[in-house]
């Protein structure tokens, strides 16, 4: 029997962290529970230590828990987690993923056989690296960068409505952080 485990989506992680709220008889934001889930993607334990560790913050400093607390106190885990990302792997990664060339990646093509990998490129680019819209549009060879924030923002919505493209993106996260 094969049993494919994936990460939590955002609304599930958001759904843990009130249960570990409730457990733990605290009250949270829900602004700060939304900052968490929608920065730690990997799983529930992460998930539980990154509540622990704001709310520990909270009481050694005995403020309240806030969006600002949460900002500082995750910072170094937030800020670690496009670190050992570089664009060359999220390029090499998607292509062999893909099985398609760099210079297609980057080329003008419009076909779907490429628009698809180069919309995931940019969201990858902007969600795992924070790269600014024109940035990634350099890195693209793009005249454009409102070309850029419609893939993203294409690849938001459809993240939201398909299983499948959650399953592809949360593979191509695995091989890109192998790579």
């Amino acid at each position: 029997m094969v049993a494919d485990i994936q990460p939590p989506n955002l609304e599930m992680r958001q759904a843990i962290l009130r249960a570990k709220c409730e457990e733990k008889n605290c009250q949270i934001e829900e602004e700060v529970l939304s900052y968490i889930a929608k920065n730690i993607e990997s799983n529930i334990r992460e998930l539980e230590g990154a509540i622990n560790r704001v709310l520990s913050f909270a009481q050694l400093n005995n403020v309240p828990v806030s969006l600002d607390l949460a900002t500082k106190s995750l910072q170094d885990i937030i800020a670690s987690k496009g670190q050992n990302l570089s664009i060359e792997k999220i390029f090499g990664a998607t292509v062999e993923f893909f099985k398609i060339s760099i210079d297609d990646l980057i080329s003008t093509k419009r076909n779907q056989g490429l628009v698809r990998p180069r919309q995931i490129v940019m969201y990858l680019m902007r969600h795992e690296m924070n790269l600014s819209y024109p940035k990634i549009s350099q890195h693209l060879n793009k005249k454009d960068h409102t070309t850029i924030i419609y893939g993203v923002e294409k690849i938001e919505k459809e993240i939201l409505k398909n299983e499948d493209l959650r399953r592809e993106l949360s593979l191509l996260k695995e091989k890109i952080n192998a790579f």
